[in-house]
């Protein structure tokens, strides 16, 4: 089946409209008319419970079949994608209700850098790569840059936190040592730190807000992580107009799949919690046993560039945070720039001893 998704004409000469992200609002790429749309702050997170999680599922991946509302083509939009740009006229396409999977975003970040700034950061960021081929510099630097948004789950949760564990506390001591002094044994004194340990235990409580997750399996997860923060403060209510002239993928992992990674990053600040509320000068932790309540999720679209490349039969993608100008990447490496760097000090070190000798 084949749906027509709607279209938002320039009222001046009828051109497509895309979001800016330099102005927040639609233009033409025709005439440069620029259009407001209205915005909406980020609606409030839906609560569950775990057991939930039973019943929450994402499709697989499906390709939606689409008429261009522009040019009357039919598209088959790449698995998991439901807004890109039709490959004859150009014009954006939006097909998310067309979508027969379970999750809609609720909310979103616009883009907010342009493809020419990303393009600039994404070039400083290859010229900044030591041991890069040089090659990759001259083929990618100029390379396309695809502005997409990525699924993710935002959850709002509070734990309370069983645990054992130690404390420490530091205690000092006189110990009497010998050593040689112009060639006599003489006999000092010196302070010593030790350590006494006593049982610990206790119940700890954290409160936690956009926890995020990614909900796509497309791009590599450590490298989503690490555009972060983001800047969730400035989330706004989805609406179709901020996707036009840019991809944006469907959700491929669901809430409970995604939760237990919550539940993982949350670990670090309940530990130091729990090492807060030990006390003393040191902490050991034996066991932690958590319960995470109050629990509320949201599903968001957040905005990137992506590029990637192939080199000697390896992918290596970039991205860059649409947001911040932040760039994360895969990277190949030259064995010849390595081995002349390793073998230029070597000949640096030979030639320091070799003076040394010298002038002995």
């Amino acid at each position: 089946m084949t749906f027509t998704p709607p279209t938002q004409a320039c009222p001046g000469c009828g051109g497509h409209l895309v979001f800016n992200p330099e102005t927040g609002t639609l233009k033409c790429h025709s005439c440069g008319n620029t259009q407001e749309f209205s915005t909406l702050e980020r609606p409030p997170k839906q609560t569950f419970s775990e057991p939930d999680y039973e019943n929450d599922s994402c499709a697989e991946a499906t390709r939606l079949e689409v008429q261009c509302p522009g040019c009357g083509g039919h598209i088959e939009m790449e698995p998991n994608l439901f807004a890109e740009n039709c490959p004859y006229c150009d014009a954006p396409l939006v097909a998310l209700e067309e979508c027969t999977r379970q999750h809609k975003p609720a909310a979103l970040l616009p883009f907010a850098v342009s493809t020419e700034k990303a393009r600039t950061l994404y070039k400083d960021w290859l010229n900044g790569r030591w041991f890069l081929p040089s090659a990759v510099k001259k083929e990618y630097v100029t390379h396309p840059l695809q502005g997409r948004y990525m699924p993710f789950w935002a959850y709002d949760t509070s734990a309370t936190t069983d645990y054992t564990g130690e404390r420490g506390e530091y205690y000092y001591v006189t110990v009497s040592y010998t050593t040689t002094e112009n060639g006599k044994q003489v006999t000092k004194n010196r302070r010593e730190r030790r350590t006494r340990w006593y049982p610990a235990s206790g119940t700890v409580h954290n409160n936690f807000t956009d926890l995020l997750i990614t909900a796509s399996t497309s791009l590599p997860k450590d490298l989503q992580d690490e555009l972060e923060p983001w800047g969730l403060e400035n989330l706004s209510e989805y609406a179709a107009d901020y996707l036009r002239g840019f991809q944006a993928e469907t959700y491929s992992r669901d809430a409970g799949q995604c939760f237990e990674e919550a539940k993982e990053k949350a670990q670090p600040a309940i530990r130091h919690k729990i090492e807060r509320d030990i006390g003393g000068d040191e902490q050991k932790i034996h066991s932690m046993d958590s319960l995470f309540h109050h629990t509320a999720f949201q599903p968001l679209l957040l905005p990137l560039y992506l590029s990637m490349m192939q080199w000697n039969g390896k992918q290596y993608r970039f991205l860059v945070n649409a947001r911040t100008g932040e760039v994360q990447g895969e990277r190949p490496w030259s064995a010849v720039k390595i081995t002349f760097f390793v073998l230029f000090w070597l000949a640096v070190i030979a030639g320091i001893i070799w003076f040394i000798l010298q002038h002995k």
